[in-house]
């Protein structure tokens, strides 16, 4: 991880001490610190245990002057939807200097953007594993590598550059969907490692007194991806449903956001959107059509009770909808082998408008958030709920949280999702719902 180590090499008008001086080992500011943990999730339809895993987590940072290197390395075993595993996972590693002036870091980091909380238009520079399921949602945040560069115009202005000169996707699990018959899933059709497969970021920030908000502008790939019909196969018998197989397909787009942060009062008004353009929108590819993103939050504190609600939408000036194929006759075979393979196609791109949230011209929902800490903060209780007015999907999560110790804590809580037949959230409630407990040792 070459690029993660620039942060530790002498600075242009820096003077350090020589490596074997004492004043060194005193500038050194090593921390270390970290956590293990037992967790489970299990209870749904589909599998009793969907996750059971043990994990050491090791974070060990270093300052030294300007210089710094902070790191989380995971080691986990378990299983996972009936399968057993053994993972080593990098989590963050980089390393940079601060000044006055500037920021510098380069490595595997985690970057968000934007400041509503759980739904960021803005957010194109992390994914995430949507099928790592636990009782911490920010468990599911991958890194990338990334060379980051903040530059404070002012106290209380500055200006954010990121380059990412790999692809770093999200990650689905469909497979373990039951979209009956037969569907296989090919090679990804990742880009290349490339430079011109990069992704870029921009964004101007400001915190005022009364106000924080931004401009952002992102060119590169998105993290979220669609699937593309790979195959179409017939083997079998006369009558006898056909080998499907699909592939992963990432698009790229230009997007460009902003959000905002104002206090006033007891109340906190959050804002967020973009405008995403889309390359090859216009086709039939499993891509999204252009659109525009808002959320709009409103966060206050009622009677004790931590108290978040958005709003969240998507609005496609230029829909398009999808037309289901028509048999031209019910008597002539090959007539009906074409209209079988057009209703795989018109479902696949259908499936793919339902990953994007545009089955309609705009898609409108709701979420909530409310939290309370009690018991002299030894006790946390979390309480989420979403409902989408367009396709009528929801999920509810709740969770409580026991500090029994500074380093010993027990957590618990339950995940429950739903929509109509064939959607989204019906097709992964049976994956997805269910209960998790968690026992977890800081240090």
């Amino acid at each position: 991880m070459t690029l993660a180590l620039p942060g530790f090499l002498p600075l242009s008008g820096q003077e350090f001490p020589d490596a074997g001086s004492s004043s060194l080992q005193s500038a050194m500011k090593p921390d270390w610190h970290g956590y293990a943990r037992g967790s489970v999730y299990g209870g749904g339809k589909t599998y009793d245990l969907s996750m059971l895993f043990a994990e050491l987590s090791l974070r060990p940072s270093f300052r030294a002057g300007p210089a710094f290197l902070v790191s989380d390395f995971r080691l986990r075993a378990g299983s996972a939807f009936d399968k057993e595993f053994v993972k080593a996972e990098v989590k963050e590693f980089y390393g940079g200097f601060r000044t006055e002036k500037a920021d510098v870091s380069a490595g595997n980091q985690i970057i968000a953007w934007g400041r509503c909380d759980g739904f960021n238009p803005t957010g194109n520079l992390t994914s995430r594993d949507y099928f790592f399921l636990s009782p911490e949602p920010d468990d599911q945040l991958l890194s990338n590598l990334a060379i980051r560069v903040k530059l404070r115009l002012t106290t209380q202005v500055d200006l954010d550059a990121v380059a990412m000169p790999t692809y770093k996707p999200s990650v689905y699990r469909f497979d373990l969907f039951n979209f009956g018959g037969e569907v296989a899933w090919g090679n990804p059709l990742w880009p290349s490692e490339k430079l011109k497969n990069g992704s870029l970021a921009l964004r101007i920030n400001a915190d005022l007194p009364g106000a924080g908000f931004s401009f952002s502008w992102f060119n590169g790939y998105d993290p979220m991806y669609g699937f593309g019909l790979a195959d179409i196969s017939w083997k079998g018998t006369a009558g006898s449903a056909p080998q499907i197989t699909y592939s992963c397909e990432p698009y790229r787009k230009h997007s460009a956001g902003a959000d905002f942060s104002i206090p006033a009062g007891s109340w906190i008004f959050k804002g967020e959107c973009a405008l995403n353009l889309v390359q090859h929108a216009g086709s039939s590819a499993p891509v999204p059509q252009n659109n525009f993103q808002v959320v709009a939050g409103l966060e206050k504190d009622f009677l004790g009770f931590h108290t978040l609600l958005q709003y969240i939408g998507q609005v496609v000036p230029r829909f398009s909808e999808l037309r289901e194929p028509v048999p031209a006759s019910l008597t002539d075979p090959m007539v009906l082998l074409r209209y079988a393979e057009e209703m795989i196609a018109y479902k696949t791109l259908l499936f793919n408008r339902k990953i994007f949230r545009q089955e309609e011209a705009s898609d409108h929902a709701l979420s909530v958030n409310v939290s309370r800490s009690f018991g002299y903060d030894a006790w946390k209780s979390d309480l989420s709920a979403y409902y989408n007015f367009i396709t009528e999907e929801f999920f509810l999560r709740g969770s409580l949280g026991w500090s029994m110790t500074d380093a010993l804590s027990l957590k618990a809580g339950g995940f429950l999702s739903g929509g109509p037949r064939e959607s989204l959230f019906d097709y992964a409630g049976p994956v997805f719902n269910g209960g998790f407990l968690e026992l977890k040792v800081t240090f």
